[in-house]
Order: structure tokens, then C-alpha cells, then sequence
């Protein structure tokens, strides 16, 4: 069942190809309404209303796995489980995650690690209550979930208080809330 998961994955890779059509863009738009006599306040408040009003009317949509909702220029890369989707968003593309002076196999192990990291989240046990086109729909059996709830017990021991000697403190981790982020963690550099 994971191959189908994996298979499934879309990728956006620094934008989504869909900003150069138009007509999309103009519908996606179309109940964006500010004017340059707007104050900033007005305008930022335009704008939080629009996508909220976007993200209640995608709540009665079918899912498509045709949207992306993120700003090219954002720094940031994530996992999507309601889309089954990864982005690597343009802004990623820069040090140091990726340096034309450098050679390609840094780059490409740089934004590996990061493109690992995104992926594993589809893996982990918030991943797995969603199908791979991302319903929600838990796709893991009971030894599955069994072997995982397992592995986690491991993964806590070995990561769950790490000392960090130069500084005399200790990393403690509360497994329960961000294990899904330390196991993507360890699983994107593995």
C-alpha cells in the first residue's frame, strides 16, 4: 500500500505551472478586490478575508489535487496529506539550500534532504490518515500501525533526550506531539 502511496505523490517544484494561464489566474482573483486608494490595513484585511473565504468554499469542493495554495517566494517547502503533494517553493532554491557556484551533487543532496523530509511526512502516522489522493482515510492495517507505535517506542529511547554537551543543556523532545517532525527529520538525511 505505501508504493501506491508514494506513487501518488505530486510535486510542485518553485511554483506552480498553472500562474501562467490567464484564465485561471483571473478566476482565482476574481472576488480580490482592493484599489490603490486603499489603505495597507484595508488591503491586508481584502486579502485575509479572500483566502478565508477560499478556504470554506474548498471545503465543498471535491478534491481535485489541482491546487496550490502557497507564495512562490516563500522560503519554505511542506507536505500537503489533504493533496497527497510536496512543494519546494522558489524561494528554497538559494543558499543554502542550492548555490550555482557550487557542484550539482551539494545541490542536489541539499534540497534531498529536504524533498525527504517533505515526502516521509506522507509515512508517518499523521500521514497515514490520509489516502493517496488524500482523502481522509486511514490506509495502514493493524501491524502496520503495530510495528510503527514500536519503532517509535525505539526511535524515543535512542532520540528522545539528546545532550548537548558545549552547552550544558539537554534537548528533550515530547515525542507524542512532534514525532511526526523527528522522524521526517531523521528519515529526510537517511
Amino acid at each position: 500500500m505505501s508504493s501506491v502511496q508514494a506513487n501518488a505523490i505530486r510535486d510542485f517544484i518553485a511554483y506552480d505551472s498553472s500562474i501562467f494561464n490567464e484564465t485561471l489566474r483571473t478566476r482565482k482573483y476574481a472576488k480580490l478586490n482592493f484599489t490603490a486608494k486603499d489603505s495597507y490595513y484595508d488591503i491586508v484585511k481584502s486579502l485575509e478575508l479572500w483566502i478565508q473565504d477560499r478556504a470554506f468554499h474548498r471545503l465543498e469542493e471535491t478534491n481535485t489535487r489541482d491546487t496550490f495554495e502557497a507564495s512562490v517566494t516563500e522560503v519554505n517547502a511542506f507536505y500537503d496529506s489533504n493533496q497527497n503533494q510536496i512543494a519546494l517553493m522558489a524561494g528554497m532554491l538559494q543558499s543554502p539550500f542550492f548555490n550555482a557556484s557550487l557542484p550539482r551533487i551539494m545541490n542536489y543532496g541539499a534540497i534531498g534532504v529536504v524533498a525527504g523530509h517533505e515526502i516521509t511526512h506522507g509515512f508517518d502516522d499523521a500521514g497515514a490518515s490520509y489516502d493517496e489522493v488524500g482523502n481522509r482515510n486511514n490506509w495502514w492495517d493493524a501491524d502496520t500501525y503495530r510495528n510503527f507505535e514500536w519503532k517509535k517506542t525505539c526511535f524515543d529511547e535512542q532520540y528522545g533526550s539528546i545532550a548537548v554537551e558545549d552547552l550544558h543543556v539537554m534537548v528533550c523532545f515530547y515525542l507524542p506531539l512532534q514525532f511526526g517532525w523527528m522522524f521526517s527529520f531523521y528519515f529526510g538525511l537517511d
